[in-house]
């Protein structure tokens, strides 16, 4: 046997050792035998070792709690952020008493956030003392940053405190609204009216008829501004066009929980959120009236429901619905087709559903909506996202596009 073969087969039981012995179960232990020995032998100088070791024990245990003593927090955080982005948070850390701490680690649980913990160590703080990190967003939703924990070990390290501190209601904003990530789309074919092979683009724009114009706001097509007005007032602005003719177009999403898989971020539901809103921001830039159906509510009316519209607003309105919307409706697919098929919001249809197949065949000669399938069709690969493996990253080909846990949705919409 080698030298190295020993040291590897000692590692696991060192590693086993050193996971169930801690400094203070040693001091402890060094404090018990000085004081045995000592008293078995008399040695007046073991005394005053067991003594010391005794004192070191106190002053660990005690020192932590009071260097939290005193300490309020109050914060800033952006009202907004987007999956993929960032979101810069503000702490304001207060002290009374005496007017220094030191050895502060911030603990926060931000569902939003990698690993769903984010950590911040602050070497020390005095009367106020402001700190910023960024964290990166990687789930959407509601969130309130109502408390921060705060832990130390200050200033031995063998015991560790830690208070959980309630941030003021003063703050400017406790709530961080993350919005779906939106992805470039180059563009999106349908399929042939007729069921052929052929593609067509999505969008039909019809006829505009110019209205007024008004101060540029993100998401505005750099198409739309108007040059002359803007070298007048010396700040963008767009023209702003009435639709004549066009169709709507509708993104419909499956929300049932029973053919959905994955989990957090690398849910299939979540992937379709981002999907729908990348494809709303694009057919907004591009002139389209769009809208938003999913589930049905107690009235057999889609509980999720955004009417088509044009411009920035509709856009708003439809980002706002996908923060909050769940795979939670046990709805039948077909069923919400009806449904949205009976408000008669127009002829053009973007629809998520799952691979195992929840519309009529692609055989179907009918044109009465909604017994056509979709002319865009978003499947997910359920397997894929169950495993967390995908033997390919998707594809897409006439008008459906298969996604699965590996595809990179920018280059599948590019």
């Amino acid at each position: 046997m080698s030298p190295d073969e020993g040291l590897d087969t000692s590692l696991p039981a060192l590693a086993t050792l050193e996971g169930k012995l801690s400094l203070r179960i040693v001091l402890a232990t060094l404090a018990a035998a000085f004081f045995l020995i000592a008293w078995n032998r008399g040695i007046t100088l073991l005394y005053g070792s067991f003594a010391l070791v005794l004192a070191t024990i106190a002053v660990a245990a005690i020192a932590p709690r009071l260097n939290l003593a005193g300490l309020s927090a109050s914060r800033r955080a952006p009202r907004e952020a987007s999956v993929g982005g960032t979101a810069r948070l503000s702490l304001i850390l207060e002290t009374r008493g005496w007017p220094r701490r030191y050895m502060l680690e911030i603990v926060e649980r931000l569902e939003f956030a990698p690993g769903r913990e984010v950590r911040v160590f602050i070497p020390h703080v005095d009367r106020t003392t402001r700190v910023e990190y960024d964290v990166a967003c990687t789930l959407r939703g509601r969130y309130r940053l109502e408390k921060v924990a705060v832990a130390t070990g200050f200033p031995l390290g063998v015991a560790r405190a830690a208070r959980e501190l309630h941030c003021d209601s003063s703050s400017r904003a406790l709530e961080i609204t993350v919005y779906p990530r939106i992805v470039p789309v180059g563009g999106l074919t349908v399929r042939s009216a007729v069921g052929g092979d052929g593609s067509r683009p999505v969008v039909a724009r019809g006829r505009e008829v110019f209205r007024e114009t008004r101060p540029y706001r993100y998401g505005d097509s750099m198409r739309d501004i108007h040059w002359r007005a803007s070298a007048r007032t010396g700040e963008l602005v767009v023209k702003e066009f009435d639709q004549v003719d066009a169709e709507n177009l509708l993104l419909i999403l499956d929300l049932d929980p029973e053919v959905h898989e994955g989990r957090d971020e690398r849910h299939s539901f979540e992937y379709a959120v981002e999907i729908a809103a990348s494809i709303a921001a694009w057919a907004i830039a591009h002139g389209q009236a769009i809208g938003l159906a999913g589930g049905l509510d107690a009235a057999g009316f889609p509980r999720l429901w955004v009417p088509p519209g044009h411009g920035h607003l509709t856009l708003r309105a439809l980002l706002k619905a996908l923060v909050d919307v769940r795979a939670d409706c046990r709805a039948p697919y077909s069923a919400v087709l009806q449904a949205v098929a009976a408000t008669g919001c127009g002829a053009q249809r973007v629809a998520f559903v799952h691979w195992r197949g929840t519309v009529p065949p692609e055989g179907s000669a009918s044109r009465s909506w909604p017994t056509l399938p979709p002319e865009v069709m978003i499947e997910f690969d359920g397997d894929s996202f169950r495993s967390g493996r995908a033997p390919r990253p998707g594809f897409s080909k006439n008008g459906v596009y298969r996604v699965t846990a590996a595809t990179d949705l920018a280059a599948l919409l590019a």
